[in-house]
């Protein structure tokens, strides 16, 4: 599922890799923003040391430790459903104002 060369979709890689690199994408560039930076935007060399630690941790931990704890059923996905429909809607009132 991940490899030097792709990534897929799976719910480890999404909790435990995909997640974290966004944290620390997001991290920088708000840290930017209330600096003041305007110049142009290149990849933070700390990105790839990052990027390996979230990577090696990822492939220390047992897969046994990252499996969903969620019930799967009809109960949570409706939970699941009518809560992502919430965010949908507050993010298209975000963009519509």
């Amino acid at each position: 599922a991940e490899n030097g060369y792709c990534r897929s979709h799976q719910y480890e890689l999404l909790q435990y890799v995909y997640r974290p690199e966004l944290t620390a994408y997001w991290n920088s560039v708000l840290k930017r923003i209330k600096s003041g930076d305007r110049t142009e935007w290149k990849r933070p060399a700390e990105f790839g040391e990052q990027e390996k630690i979230i990577v090696d941790r990822f492939y220390e931990t047992p897969l046994t430790k990252m499996a969903p704890t969620m019930t799967r059923d009809s109960k949570n996905l409706s939970a699941i459903l009518l809560r992502m429909e919430k965010l949908i809607n507050k993010l298209m009132d975000e963009i519509i104002i």
